[in-house]
């Protein structure tokens, strides 16, 4: 299996060609940042998020500190308790992402929805197609790594 570092090195090259190819296929620069938004997230938040001790903290710790490393832990604490490594709910391309990017951002789409706004829905879609790309790179790593 890779180690979370070659995972974490994977993910920082796929994150130009995500760029590039959403890019070539909207001509939308804000888009394609979406994208790479999307994929680079992936390095926080990536299907081994249900491990117990995340590689990718170590991520948070280096760039924010000690603080933001301890809330982020705090934050995360009920997933990996919940969903055990490498199961269908975690490591599954698409239904994986979305349970991980809507356990993140169920704070701001609460937001959207209290104040009845409309999220710009091609942005997230396209941040969304970013973290999905990432999330089955690191699944087919597994797969291939494991046998």
């Amino acid at each position: 299996m890779p180690s979370g570092i070659t995972h974490h090195k994977v993910t920082l090259v796929l994150s130009i060609p995500t760029f590039a190819f959403i890019y070539v296929k909207t001509g939308s620069f804000s888009l394609s940042l979406a994208g790479f938004t999307g994929n680079m997230l992936t390095t926080i938040l990536s299907p081994d998020r249900d491990l117990p001790h995340y590689y990718g903290c170590w991520v948070i710790k280096k760039h924010f500190g000690s603080l933001a490393h301890n809330l982020w832990d705090l934050f995360w604490f009920p997933y990996p308790s919940v969903l055990k490594h490498r199961s269908f709910w975690s490591h599954s391309p698409l239904l994986g992402t979305i349970i991980r990017l809507l356990y993140l951002f169920w704070p701001i789409l609460g937001v959207y929805y209290a104040l009845k706004i409309t999220p710009p829905l091609e942005i997230w879609g396209y941040f969304f197609l970013g973290a999905a790309i990432s999330d089955t790179v690191h699944i087919l790593m597994d797969m291939v790594w494991s046998k």
